[in-house]
């Protein structure tokens, strides 16, 4: 089943929602493909899409494949070219994040191309579970030119599957620079702990109360944070969510009536708010605007710098708050209004939010290259802390600091930089620190150290202990859930420098963080937490 016609495919967005039921075998697929609008593959486990042997499947292609089958009931996404048998080279599996695709509940695909990544993301509609992917790929040069037909081909054999392809949208989408959202240059609303109210920023005063913050409230110098500033989309792309506080007085920013949009309940504190998805595959959001922009819908696509609404300062189902109007600028893996890992947190985290699936926005705005380093350990010789940011210079985010004497593993370079791995309660994280400022050494190789390697741990990560035994843990305060059950981990495929074995755990030094002891009373913390931590053996390579 595809399109007629040709459509543009150097760069896209399209979303479906499917459901599979009585879900035995085999799967589907989606195609871009520059053969014909009639191209069919073979059956089975081929999907309608590969080639069981030889000739047979859909040439000058690639597809996205969702399979139901192979030898025996799975769940699994993948990305064939040309024609290749799913079965001979199967999927991830895609049920460990809890995406089932037996479960015979709604799923929505999310795919993105922007002309050099072919991503998606699997969302099911009932439990809110995800998995994302991704695969470089040179579309264009596969199908033998911009245009293609795009559709769908499944399959099944002695076992069946009722496949059905809920709804579609297929959107071409420019690729365009990130740009602030408000008019330039730019300044901050404060955090109510003083300063600047950064991505990653953590305070102890309401209503962060020892938390970080998701985003960057921002707001344009001239005329300041005001009510009615324009707020534009940050790039080219597709409006995924806009939804408006049910205020009596709310209206789109013309007078109009917001009757038709979905409404932001009570309990959000990020009040009328707009989610862009984009052909890099990750979303924008902002939030807290006085009013959405006529004609600003779910679906519609945007150009960069579209005006898309009016700064503000609603929440809680409220217009006008109190606090200072501004724009809460989000970038983030998931089209949603909350964290992208679905933990249920909205504007701030009990950890770097990195590990939540959030970024600094700047990182988009100011992109940057890398050079891979073979990890080589790095050690702080500066008599000073060292900032670890977002980003491989200092107008990027402070996601923490690391201090003197310290020793991490870099495995990445830019400029004078070096990326390091950092723990984290809820996913892997890694930050930047500089090398030299300068004349100035900060930072320093130490061949002599002794590196380990998470391997082997569950995908939930490994536990950070305050010693060298299994108990007690080192937690995160948790004020959104106003608990301390936030473990404190490290993540398969990290490193660290080894300062200590002990009883069968290895220490490794932590940068400055607010962990305390699962031991101690539960409650936000009052002073910074340990530098070092333990972890088993067992898993350290």
């Amino acid at each position: 089943m595809f399109f007629n016609s040709l459509v543009n495919v150097q760069s896209f967005i399209t979303d479906f929602n499917f459901q599979l039921t009585n879900a035995h075998a085999d799967g589907f697929t989606f195609v871009i493909q520059g053969d014909s609008p009639t191209a069919l593959g073979e059956g089975g486990e081929s999907l309608g899409y590969g080639a069981t042997s030889g000739a047979g499947g859909i040439g000058n292609s690639v597809a996205v494949g969702f399979q139901l089958y192979t030898g025996s009931e799975v769940s699994r996404t993948g990305m064939w070219m040309d024609g290749a048998s799913p079965a001979a080279t199967p999927g991830t599996d895609t049920a460990s994040s809890g995406v089932n695709l037996h479960s015979g509940n709604m799923m929505n695909a999310h795919v993105t191309y922007d002309g050099t990544t072919l991503a998606w993301i699997i969302t099911d509609r009932v439990t809110q579970a995800s998995f994302g992917t991704s695969f470089p790929v040179d579309i264009p040069s596969l199908i033998g030119g911009n245009a293609g037909y795009v559709g769908f081909t499944g399959s099944t054999g002695a076992l069946t599957a009722t496949q059905d392809i809920v709804s579609w949208t297929y959107n071409p989408v420019a690729i365009a620079p990130f740009a602030w959202p408000v008019d330039t240059p730019v300044t901050y609303a404060s955090s109510p702990c003083g300063e600047a109210n950064d991505y990653a920023t953590y305070c102890s005063n309401n209503p962060i109360f020892g938390q970080y913050h998701t985003g960057i409230d921002i707001c344009p110098q001239s005329p300041g944070c005001a009510v009615g500033n324009p707020v534009y989309a940050s790039s080219t792309g597709v409006v995924e969510v806009a939804m408006v506080v049910s205020d009596s007085t709310e209206t789109l920013c013309d007078g109009s009536s917001d009757s038709f949009y979905q409404v932001n309940g009570n309990g959000s504190n990020l009040g009328n708010a707009i989610v862009i998805a984009h052909p890099n595959g990750k979303f924008t959001l902002y939030g807290h605007l006085d009013c959405i922009w006529p004609g600003i819908v779910p679906g519609v696509a945007v150009d960069a710098g579209a005006r898309i609404g009016n700064m503000g300062h609603s929440a809680f189902g409220h217009r006008l708050q109190t606090f200072t109007a501004h724009t809460h600028f989000e970038t983030k893996d998931r089209g949603v209004l909350g964290d992208p890992t679905n933990r249920g947190y909205s504007g701030y985290t009990s950890d770097v939010p990195d590990g939540y699936g959030y970024h600094d926005a700047r990182t988009f705005l100011n992109p940057f290259t890398t050079t891979t380093l073979a990890p080589t350990a790095v050690k702080v010789v500066a008599s000073t802390a060292q900032s670890v940011r977002a980003g491989p210079d200092a107008s990027f985010a402070l996601l923490s600091s690391i201090t003197p004497s310290q020793e991490y593993v870099a495995t990445a370079t830019s400029g004078a930089w070096y990326r390091i791995d950092l723990p984290n309660v809820n996913g892997p994280v890694a930050g930047w620190v500089e090398g030299t400022s300068g004349t100035q050494t900060l930072i320093t190789l130490d061949s002599t150290a002794t590196q380990i390697q998470i391997s082997g741990a569950s995908s939930s990560g490994l536990a950070v202990e305050v010693g060298a035994s299994s108990s007690p843990d080192l937690v995160s305060w948790d004020q959104t859930f106003s608990n301390c059950v936030q473990i404190v981990k490290i993540w398969n495929g990290q490193r660290f420098v080894r300062i200590a074995n002990q009883n069968g755990f290895d220490e490794l030094y932590l940068p400055v963080n607010y962990y305390f002891s699962s031991g101690s009373a539960c409650g936000e913390p009052a002073a910074a937490g340990p530098s070092t931590g333990w972890a088993s053996s067992s898993f350290l390579e």
